[in-house]
């Protein structure tokens, strides 16, 4: 099921909150060239999108 703003969930906003801050972290840790950490990073945000596509 596609999600809008029409669809959403209760725990959109705690999801939105999570992601949000997972990619700014990615972002942060590629900058610092910490790779490995960006990919422990990358990830749990595909893991999220993948439990919260699913639903």
């Amino acid at each position: 099921m596609l999600m809008n703003s029409k669809h959403s969930t209760k725990n959109s906003p705690k999801v939105d909150d999570t992601m949000k801050s997972l990619i700014l972290e990615y972002m942060t840790q590629c900058n610092k060239g910490n790779h490995a950490e960006a990919e422990v990073i990358l990830h749990k945000i595909n893991t999220m999108r993948k439990l919260t596509d699913d639903s």
